[in-house]
């Protein structure tokens, strides 16, 4: 007995061949979007590590960094670490640098160098110091027409709320140790809020309390009113 053998007719494999197409193309797109999902979790690990000097976070985020100098004399420098488009600036965070009274020779060349406009992490990472940041709060600003100069520097139509840490920049080298300046960092909302900042910092929460940092706090408008004049 002669079995028949099954002929599809040319829609049928055109239709077989467009399901198995079509499968394919579904599998693959799976797969791109579970690839996407594992370089975004990366990234955001790399973004989040607290090895990271401001700068390069800014530039990893954004694709470009710059710093500008907007106020310097020897005891306290304002910049403004900035994201570039199109030739336009947008400050990341507004950084203003209390110095030390007196600067050690021991890293007084990376000193004259900062006062020139170098970015400090950058200068003392590139000389081979070791860098601590000792933490002596976190916390928010709370949106006021103190601000205005930093939100018109951030290109915010409104105010914000904008999330500040302040810190002491500490360096070492060959079993030496200096507390090189007081930093506090002002952040755009779009960089960094309050809950980034735990996530690069495990131990934020602990440093809330507006105490020791009371005069830092009520320096920070009258630095930026010296802005304006």
């Amino acid at each position: 007995m002669n079995k028949e053998k099954a002929v599809m007719s040319p829609i049928q494999k055109n239709f077989l061949r467009s399901l198995i197409l079509l499968i394919f193309l579904n599998l693959t797109g799976y797969q791109a979007i579970l690839q996407a999902q594992a370089v975004q979790e990366i990234k955001a690990d790399e973004f989040y590590s607290p090895q990271l000097l401001n700068s390069e976070r800014i530039k990893m985020k954004f694709g470009s960094y710059g710093i500008d100098v907007l106020k310097t004399s020897p005891e306290l420098r304002i910049s403004n670490l900035h994201s570039l488009n199109k030739a336009q600036k947008t400050t990341r965070t507004f950084a203003v640098v209390q110095y030390p009274k007196t600067v050690n020779k021991a890293y007084s060349k990376e000193h004259q160098i900062i006062v020139s406009g170098g970015s400090i992490g950058q200068v003392f990472k590139e000389a081979n110091w070791n860098i601590t940041k000792r933490n002596l709060f976190f916390g928010t600003l709370p949106a006021s027409s103190l601000y205005q100069k930093v939100y018109d520097l951030m290109g915010l139509k409104t105010s914000n709320e904008l999330a500040i840490r302040i810190y002491q920049f500490q360096i070492s080298k060959n079993d030496l140790s200096y507390s090189y300046a007081t930093i506090s960092e002002i952040h755009h909302p779009a960089y960094l809020n309050f809950n980034d900042l735990t996530k690069i910092n495990s131990e934020a929460k602990e440093y809330t309390s507006k105490a020791q940092v009371k005069e830092l706090l009520q320096l920070l408008p009258l630095a930026i009113e010296e802005l304006e004049q």
